[in-house]
């Protein structure tokens, strides 16, 4: 089952045969829309937290519907740590120059730029389990050569975070 509040989003996923339904995820009490389907096995959310004014509102909500230690991924550009200091800014200078990091913080519906810290802050402030944190939508092979994946990590913004549900 799918969520989104952008009734656009809704009819083409509806059009494409998904089961999707209506919900604003910054709305305390959002889960009662797919109650009737829980617990869910696990949750997927890409891209959805920095559209939400109140991301904690979702996180809370979302072990109402998961089964207990279900794994939830949660897939949101991050920005440098630190990043008005040392390593952090010169991380921050290299993301203004890929392309898609300039695209992404400069989008006008993405409403949180945050390190990866205030990110797994909010997880586990919600109750979840930190499990890993990997680069997202980035060539796996790369990442593993000795010395690029660390490098990559100070400056590559987009991070999948692996957590599971209380439980």
């Amino acid at each position: 089952v799918g969520l989104d509040r952008d009734p656009e989003a809704l009819a083409e996923a509806r059009r494409r045969g998904l089961e999707v339904r209506a919900a604003d995820l910054s709305t305390v009490g959002w889960s009662r829309t797919v109650l009737d389907r829980a617990p869910f096995e696990g949750a997927w959310l890409a891209d959805a937290h920095v559209h939400l004014e109140r991301p904690e509102v979702c996180l809370r909500d979302l072990p109402l519907v998961l089964a207990r230690g279900a794994p939830v991924l949660v897939a949101e550009w991050v920005r440098p740590e630190g990043e008005q200091r040392g390593l952090g800014r010169l991380a921050a200078a290299a993301q203004g120059w890929l392309p898609p990091a300039r695209a992404h913080w400069a989008h006008p519906e993405h409403l949180h730029h945050w390190p990866e810290s205030r990110w797994w802050t909010l997880l586990e402030d919600a109750g979840f389990v930190r499990d890993a944190t990997h680069l997202s939508a980035f060539p796996p092979g790369l990442v593993r050569v000795p010395g690029i994946g660390s490098l990559l990590r100070l400056a590559w913004p987009a991070r999948l975070l692996v957590a599971r549900a209380p439980g």
